[in-house]
C-alpha cells in the first residue's frame, strides 16, 4: 500500500525532528571539547555555549533527502527522474551553504569574505534548475531573461536571503524563529493544495521547519546552544531555493519585509558611513534585567532590534516574542495578498475577453476564432474556461 506523498513527507519530517533533538546533546558536548563555543552576552553570568549547531540541521536535512529519494517508491505519487535530480541538487546546495557557514563559525571570517559564499553553494542547484520564465504576479505576461543574467539574479537573491537572516540576529532564537515562520508561510500559500505533490518545492521547506523547531527548543531563551552562521546560511539558502522553484512569487517580498527593513536601516553601518562593530546585538542591563539599544563610539547601532528597544525597553524573551509577532504579521500579509489581488484585479485573459466582447461581438461567433480557442495561446480553451469559472465564483 502506497502512502500519500504529503503524508509521507510529514512522517519523514517527524523522524528528522526527533533525530535532531537526539543528536544535539551529543554534538553540544563534542563542540565544547573542540572549543567551538561562544559567550552569551545577554546574561549576567556570560555563559559559554557551544556554537555552530546549525550544521546538525543542515546534515540532517541532506540525510533526510537521501532517505526520501531512496524510498520514493513508497510514496503514492511517482517522482520523476528529473525531479529527483532537482531535489538532490537543492539539498546539496543547502548542505554546501551550511558547511560554508560552519566554516565561518570556526574561522570567524570577515563579512566581506563571506558575503558571496552562498553564491558558490548554488552551483549544484543552478546546474539542474531550468529557468523557463520569470512571472510578474497578477498578469499573464512573461519576461524571459538571458540564462547567465538569470543565474546572476538568482545568486544575488540567495546572497541577500542568507545575509538578511544573518544580520537580523542578536538575541536567542530569532534566527530560527524568522526562518521557520517564513517556511510555514510558504507552505501555507493558496497554491499549497495544487503543489502538494511538488516534492522539489515542499520537501526543503518542510525539512527546514522540522530541523528548525528541534533546534529552537535549545536555542530559545534561556539558550543552551548557538546555531551560528551555519543555520543562517542553511535556512537562507533553502528559503531562496524555494522562492526560485515557485517562479519567484511576489509574496516572498512581504515574507522577508522585516529582514529587508533591517538591511536598509543597517546600510549606513554596512557601508562604513557610520562606525560598525563586529557584533551589534542589544546591550544587557544587569540592574533591570532588560535589553537596551547598543551603541558604537557613542552612536546607536542601526538595527531593527534597536529600533524596537528604542521605543520600549524589554527583556530578551519579550523582544523575541515581539519580533516573532512582526514576522507572523508580514507572512500573513503575504498569504492574504494573492487572495485580495485575485478578487479585485482581473487577469489579462479576462480583460481581453471583456474588451473583445464589447468591441467586436461578431468575431466571437466566427469559425476561425472558435478554432483558435481550441489551440494553445491566450485564447485557449483552458484559459477561457478558467476565466469563466473565476467570473462565476
Amino acid at each position: 500500500m502506497k502512502i500519500p506523498t504529503p503524508l509521507y513527507i510529514a512522517l519523514l519530517c517527524c523522524v528528522v525532528h526527533c533525530c535532531v533533538s537526539g543528536i544535539c546533546p551529543f554534538a553540544m558536548r563534542l563542540f565544547l571539547c573542540f572549543g567551538i563555543a561562544g559567550v552569551n552576552m545577554n546574561t549576567q553570568q556570560k555563559d559559554v555555549l557551544p556554537e555552530g549547531l546549525g550544521v546538525v540541521a543542515g546534515v540532517s536535512h541532506f540525510a533526510a533527502v537521501a532517505v526520501f529519494l531512496g524510498t520514493s517508491s513508497l510514496a503514492k505519487s511517482r517522482v520523476s527522474r528529473k525531479e529527483k535530480k532537482l531535489v538532490l541538487s537543492t539539498a546539496l546546495a543547502s548542505l554546501l551553504s551550511c558547511l560554508l557557514g560552519f566554516l565561518d563559525d570556526v574561522l570567524e571570517l570577515r563579512w566581506r569574505q563571506k558575503l558571496f559564499l552562498p553564491a558558490l553553494a548554488l552551483l549544484p542547484f543552478l546546474r539542474e534548475f531550468e529557468l523557463r520564465k520569470t512571472r510578474l504576479h497578477g498578469t499573464a505576461r512573461f519576461f524571459p531573461l538571458h540564462r547567465l543574467a538569470s543565474y546572476l539574479l538568482l545568486s544575488l537573491c540567495a546572497v541577500f536571503a542568507v545575509n538578511a537572516i544573518n544580520i537580523l540576529s542578536g538575541i536567542n532564537g530569532i534566527e530560527i524563529t524568522q526562518s521557520v515562520i517564513i517556511a510555514c508561510g510558504a507552505l501555507a500559500l493558496p497554491t499549497a493544495p495544487q503543489k502538494g505533490e511538488n516534492v522539489a518545492a515542499v520537501l526543503p521547506l518542510a525539512l527546514l521547519v522540522a530541523t528548525g523547531t528541534a533546534l529552537l527548543r535549545l536555542n530559545r531563551y534561556p539558550a543552551t546552544l548557538f546555531v551560528g552562521d551555519s543555520f543562517c546560511f542553511y535556512a537562507g539558502t533553502t528559503i531562496a531555493l524555494s522562492w526560485f522553484l515557485e517562479d519567484t512569487r511576489g509574496e516572498y517580498i512581504l515574507f522577508v519585509l522585516p529582514q529587508t527593513l533591517n538591511f536598509l536601516v543597517s546600510l549606513p553601518q554596512l557601508l562604513k558611513i557610520r562606525p560598525c562593530p563586529k557584533h551589534r546585538l542589544p546591550m544587557f542591563c544587569a540592574e533591570s534585567q532588560t535589553l537596551r539599544p547598543s551603541s558604537c563610539d557613542g552612536k546607536t547601532n542601526f538595527t531593527l532590534l534597536n529600533i524596537v528597544l528604542w521605543l520600549r525597553e524589554m527583556d530578551e524573551r519579550e523582544l523575541a516574542a515581539t519580533m516573532a509577532l512582526v514576522q507572523v504579521l508580514c507572512v500573513s500579509a503575504g498569504i492574504l495578498f494573492p487572495l485580495i489581488w485575485d478578487q479585485f484585479i482581473p487577469t489579462q485573459n479576462e480583460t481581453e475577453w471583456k474588451n473583445l466582447r464589447q468591441s467586436s461581438p461578431s468575431r466571437l461567433a466566427s469559425p476561425r476564432f472558435l478554432e483558435g480557442m481550441a489551440s494553445s495561446g491566450p485564447w485557449s480553451t483552458e484559459s477561457t474556461s478558467t476565466s469563466s469559472e473565476h467570473r462565476t465564483t
